[in-house]
Order: C-alpha cells, then structure tokens, then sequence
C-alpha cells in the first residue's frame, strides 16, 4: 500500500491549472486527458516491448518510471495517473481481436458528452487513439466489484480459462459496437460453455454462459467475427460444440462448413494486410522499372510503371523490345517517396536465373539509418529493406557490368513479410470435425501459391512451415482471400 493519489496528483495537477481559466476548457475531460496524457508521455517516454518484468505487482509509482512496457503495463500505470487528478478512466480488455491476432489492453475516458473515449494510455496523440475502425469480440472492463457470475464458474468448474479465473472484470461490450444476443441448441450434458474466438490457430474463449438442456444463449456478441462455441474438459482439454460461424447482423450464425464440392485456391498472403504495411506500399505507386546503357540514365526505356498499391511481392514480365542493358532500377514516382522496397530482384530471360551485380542508385539511406541501406533490397530477406534519402529522383539498381537480357523483374515493398514468398513451403488447413484438416503442403514456386482439391465453404489457414509466426483464417469467395 502506497500513498499513489499524492505521488501523481502533486506532479500532475500543474499541468492542468491553466485551464480553469477558459470557459471552454475549464470541465472538458477531453481536454485534460489530451494534455494529461501528453505531458505523461513526456516525462516517461516508455519504449514498447512485449519483453515484460515477470515480477509480482509493483507501486504506481514504481511501475510508471519502468522505461518500457507494453499496452497492459502502459495502461495500468495510466488508470493511477488519471484517477490522481480526478478523470473518470478506466481499463478495459479483449481477450482476442476480430480479424486479427492477440489481446489488447486500453483506457477508456466517459467525456462531457457521455461519449466513451478508448485511447492508449502514456501516448502523445490521445485523439489518433481511440480505435474507431477496430472489430472486437469481446471486450471487459476491470472493476473493483466482483463478477459472482464468474465465481460460481471458478468454484464450480474443475477447469477454467486462465481468462476467466479474474472475478474482477464485466462485460461492456455493448459500450463499443452494437450487439446482439445468440442461442444456440446444443448436444452435452448441462455446464459451461464458451464463446471463442480464433487467434491464429488456436481457439480463445471470450465470453461464458451455462448450458441448461442443450440451450445456451450468448448476450452482446458482437457481430462480423469468426466464433465457435466449445466447452472444456477437467484436464482442460477443448471440445468443440459447433462448426465455425460469422455472427451476422441479425443474430444468427452463418456456419463455415467444408461441402462436397472440390475447387482450387490462389493464394497470396497468409496475413491480412495491415496500415503500417499499407503506407510503405503506396509510396511505390507512380513509380518505374527501367533499363538503360548508360549509368546516369540518360535515355532510360521504360520496362513497368507502378499502377497502384500492392503488399505482395510483385512480379513483372519483360518484353522483349527492351533488349539487353547493363543498368536496371527501380525509380520513384515521387518527389518525397523514400522508395521503401524489401526486395528487387532481376531475372535472367534464357535461363530463370537471379542475376547479380553491384549496387547502384542515390546513395545513402534515409536519416543516415543503417538498418535500411541499399544492400537490404538485395539481401533476400523480406523482413530488412531500403529506404533512400528523400528527394527528387530518388532511385536503386544495379550495374551487370555488361548488357543482360531480363526476362522477369520481382519487387515487394517494405513490409511484413507475410506475402508468400517464393522458396518457402507452405500447408493449407482448413477447419472441419472439431480440427483442423491439413488439404496438403506445397514450396511456392512464384508470388502466388495454388492448392487443387480442397473443400469449398469452410474456414482456411495457411500456415509458413519454412519460417515466419503470422498467420489467420480466412474465407475464400470470388477468386481471393477474405481473412476473419
């Protein structure tokens, strides 16, 4: 026990006093969390890491200097803090994301307006924080009551989630999205049941209700995700209750089930493509690959100009008009684009072969960085990029020392590593009987990957077994990838 209130208040409060003299800021929450959290940020500027102190609970006073966290550490120390200077936050969580893997762990702030603003605790930019085109499961909310829905669970119950042993924490999420409530018509004994959700491979339970003569109704479920309802065995072993499902609007469950019907997939990424990946593949758009006989690129044939964004590695067939040339780039289409590519590859036409030469272009990486030289576009790793100066004609390539004659040219902007990559082997899974089925494994041979025979409807997983920890389901419907 720590005197924590007077530790924050005696700092914090100073920050806000400036703002009693204005009539529109003086009773804004708004307004003194966006200053509160940005000074916050200020003084301890924590570096974000998934490597985290495995230590018994710490002091709010200790646990707010610890230089590095992660969300729930962030957020805990932010819930002490507002609560210091008297803002009404609390900490709420998802167990797992809808269409994407992990748990998350936020603040949320109740305004003047009675709006719920979520944010990240201890960040600079409260309003860029508050998650509005996120899709949840389910989120809960700690308290200080007790949960004695989520006793009777723990002291009846052999086996509980781990998620579920904390009777410290309510439903809220109707507070988020709308809902709706789901029932179901089950074969079992009377017991609990869960709702879970997919993270990756695995199952994890988001919500729990107890299953009376097969009857088992789910309250604010959130519409959109992948589902399944499961129980648990006492030695917490899993069984599945129904097939996969996307709770739809209304309600009801669209089940995920594998048919009689046989089809090929073409696939091209075995993780959704997220914002951060997005931007550095924009910044291609406009952009060239170009041959010449001359270094400076005096009168450059234009071989491909990018039409529009693209997170996968990108391959492009070479006329043959172009001819043989001994400099080969690749040239923004921006004045500002830092030409953020992972890889740039040249194949010869005659034999298929990646050819190699020395490495030319403007030189020098953005900032100085050393992690994104021009070597890192040729080094064959996904995951390690260039980045070049900023400024007009920014560009990189190679000299072959004498005129080759390219056949293929592949690129892939800077980003996650999570397009199919030719040279890995890949296995296809897809979800029928209670687990997952494997349709069969396959080495990529291009930027694409196709698998013969697998069952229509049902929900897909295509897992890297040459490396790589990403991967989530996903539907297939009209020719492409529908990742959950």
């Amino acid at each position: 026990l720590t005197e924590w209130h007077n530790d924050f208040y005696y700092y914090n409060a100073k920050y806000l006093a400036d703002y009693a003299y204005s009539e529109d800021t003086r009773n804004s929450t708004y307004k003194a969390a966006q200053i509160f959290n940005y000074y916050l940020s200020l003084k301890f500027d924590p570096r974000f890491t998934h490597d985290v102190l495995n230590c018994r609970a710490l002091s709010p006073s200790v646990a707010i200097r610890i230089p590095f966290g992660n969300c729930s550490s962030f957020s805990q120390s932010a819930l002490s803090a507002f609560r210091s200077v008297g803002l009404p936050v609390v900490r709420d969580v998802s167990p797992v994301w809808a269409g994407g893997n992990g748990s998350h762990v936020w603040n949320s702030m109740l305004t003047n307006t009675g709006r719920l603003l979520p944010f990240v605790g201890i960040t600079d930019k409260l309003e860029e924080q508050q998650m509005m085109n996120n899709r949840f499961t389910k989120v809960w909310r700690q308290t200080y009551a007790v949960n004695q829905e989520l006793v009777r669970i723990n002291r009846e119950e052999k086996f509980v989630p781990a998620f579920f042993r904390n009777v410290f924490q309510k439903d809220v999420t109707d507070e988020y999205t709308k809902c709706r409530d789901m029932a179901f018509d089950l074969n079992g004994d009377d017991g609990y049941v869960y709702l879970a959700a997919s993270d990756a491979a695995e199952w994890v339970p988001v919500d729990v209700t107890y299953m009376k003569a097969g009857h088992a109704e789910f309250r604010n479920v959130a519409p959109g995700a992948v589902y399944m309802v499961v129980r648990y065995g006492d030695d917490g072993t899993m069984q599945a209750l129904t097939a996969p499902f996307v709770a739809n609007r209304a309600g009801t469950p669209e089940y995920l089930l594998p048919g009689n019907v046989l089809h090929t997939v073409t696939l091209t990424r075995k993780y959704p493509v997220r914002e951060s990946t997005w931007i550095y593949s924009r910044m291609l758009v406009g952009g060239a690959v170009e041959a010449a006989d001359d270094e400076a690129f005096a009168s450059p044939r234009t071989v491909y100009e990018i039409p529009n964004a693209s997170a996968e590695t990108c391959e492009v067939t070479v006329s043959d008009s172009i001819g043989a040339r001994r400099y080969w780039r690749f040239r923004s289409g921006h004045v500002t684009s830092l030409v953020p590519l992972a890889e740039l590859a040249f194949y010869d036409r005659a034999t298929g072969r990646r050819l190699t030469g020395r490495i030319i272009g403007t030189g020098g990486s953005w900032a100085d960085d050393p992690e994104h030289t021009a070597e890192k576009a040729f080094d064959g790793d996904l995951l390690t990029s260039y980045s070049a100066p900023v400024g007009q004609g920014a560009w990189i390539g190679l000299d072959f020392g004498r005129p080759v004659d390219v056949g293929r040219v592949r690129y892939t902007s800077r980003g996650d590593g999570n397009c199919v990559e030719p040279g890995d082997e890949y296995e296809l899974l897809y979800w029928a009987d209670g687990a997952w089925q494997t349709v069969g494994k396959k080495r990529a041979l291009g930027v694409g990957i196709a698998f013969d025979n697998v069952p229509a409807g049902a929900l897909y997983l295509l897992v890297d077994r040459t490396k790589g920890v990403e991967h989530r389901i996903f539907t297939y419907a009209d020719g492409r990838q529908h990742f959950r």
